[in-house]
């Protein structure tokens, strides 16, 4: 048949994740990098049968490559002699397909299923541990060394997906979807920071693959001849094999990060309403999101469980997501912006008390994550000029961020205030804490 087509695709891409955590001053001046390199190779098949009818399989290899952890001098600093630690890497190979059917004017139906299959790769040292106690150095009982490539621990499973729209009206609709996803590698946060800096970790057999299943359900209504759309949408995820981490963990230069690490499961819920303008001179946006997002650390070993094994917010748990976006059209193509962002605070872990044992201050601390940081609140402002120069495509954008100045926390730390002081206090960390205005002049030819 003339609409039938099968079209091949290959793609490529590469990509490096890299930090830098320094110690600017005195002797211990110094810097640690960690690199990740990232290659995918995808070839695709996509057939369609018919206009209402598209097909796409293939098969795709990632192989996560991580450079060695380097401890250097900063800027030279010779009281530091340069250290580096093996990281581990990983190659994911996968084979997927996925049908688009558009059953009837009314039913349309996505399906899809991926298969995986994940490699932790050499070279690497790996340890074994005591059965039955937590892991530390302590209770390490032997030690393999793999070489380049060699494969170490293997994971495999299954990722379907498959989501629903059905058309209750010309204006209204309905959407139910399902999907699991397996992520094979690990971001691990050095959370205890006041700027948290991030590595990071493929799967190992200490770390297994993340799972989540997700579930949503949403209801799609559009209003007077489509000058408005909104939808409110219902979700529940379950995750399991998340990354917790134990109290005060050495992250940054451990060849045997799973001592400090730990596994847990997680589950997030929620809805959210939407609400869109789309003609006339005012337009714009207005979205509210309510969701809880938890994790649960449990073992009968001693020190693997968080919080005695129930559940607590996980650190990007912001119950509260309130954003509004307006825009006025006005004269020669110009135009007035204002948004308004409003979110609940992260939670953090705080000190609660302290006291002095042998002339040290001992902190003690709450419960994981049962304290907030202050709730976020912004406003920004821009005013766009269109047609300054007749002959030329351009504008003048005045705007300001954060137009009311406010000082909103990015993190809470805790630090002694003076060396008369001996308890920790907490101190609040904001970036750009003030009204930041801006001229921008663009244009085209």
């Amino acid at each position: 048949m003339a609409n039938r087509q099968l079209s091949p695709t290959l793609s490529a891409s590469y990509g490096r994740f890299k930090n830098v955590l320094f110690e600017p001053s005195g002797v211990e001046a110094s810097e640690i990098t960690n690199t990740m390199d990232y290659f995918q190779v995808k070839e695709s098949l996509n057939y369609i049968p018919t206009e209402d009818h598209d097909i796409v399989g293939g098969i795709a290899a990632i192989a996560y490559l991580a450079g060695d952890e380097l401890l250097t001098g900063y800027r030279g600093n010779p009281f530091i002699a340069p250290k580096k630690t093996g990281k581990s890497s990983g190659i994911e190979l996968a084979v997927f397909v996925n049908d688009d059917l558009r059953l009837n004017e009314n039913i349309s139906v996505s399906a899809g299923l991926r298969y995986v299959q994940y490699y932790h790769l050499g070279p690497d040292t790996t340890f074994r541990y005591v059965p039955g106690l937590t892991r530390s150095v302590s209770t390490i009982t032997d030690t393999a060394i793999y070489s380049g490539f060699k494969f170490i621990k293997g994971f495999a499973g299954l990722e379907p997906r498959i989501s629903i729209r059905i058309n209750l009206k010309a204006n209204q609709s309905v959407k139910l979807s399902y999907n699991r996803m397996r992520q094979y590698i690990h971001l691990i946060s050095n959370t205890t920071a006041p700027t948290p800096i991030d590595l990071w970790q493929v799967s190992t057999e200490f770390s297994p693959p993340q799972i989540a299943d997700n579930y949503s359900a949403g209801y799609f209504l559009n209003l007077k001849d489509n000058l408005w759309e909104s939808s409110v949408e219902v979700f529940y995820k379950k995750m399991d094999n998340l990354v917790e981490y134990k109290d005060f963990p050495t992250l940054f230069r451990n060849s045997h990060l799973e001592t400090e690490l730990l596994s847990g499961h997680g589950r997030a819920y929620g809805a959210e309403l939407y609400i869109r303008r789309l003609k006339g001179r005012w337009t714009g946006w207005l979205s509210y999101t309510y969701s809880l997002t938890e994790v649960m650390v449990s073992s009968p070993i001693e020190g693997e469980s968080i919080n005695a094994g129930e559940w607590f917010p996980s650190n990007y748990n912001k119950p509260h997501n309130l954003n509004l976006v307006l825009n006025k059209s006005m004269r020669r193509q110009s135009a007035f912006s204002l948004i308004f962002s409003f979110n609940t605070g992260r939670p953090f872990t705080a000190i609660e008390s302290s006291y002095i044992a042998g002339g040290t201050v001992v902190p003690v601390f709450s419960e994981r994550n049962k304290y907030k940081i202050p709730n976020y609140f912004r406003m920004d402002l821009s005013f766009t000029i269109g047609n300054i120069i007749n002959k030329l495509e351009d504008s003048l954008v005045f705007s300001v961020y954060n137009l009311l100045g406010r000082d909103n926390a990015y993190s809470l730390f805790y630090q002694r205030p003076g060396t008369n002081f001996f308890i920790p206090k907490p101190y609040k960390l904001s970036v750009l804490g003030t009204a930041l205005p801006s001229l921008t002049y663009n244009f085209k030819f």
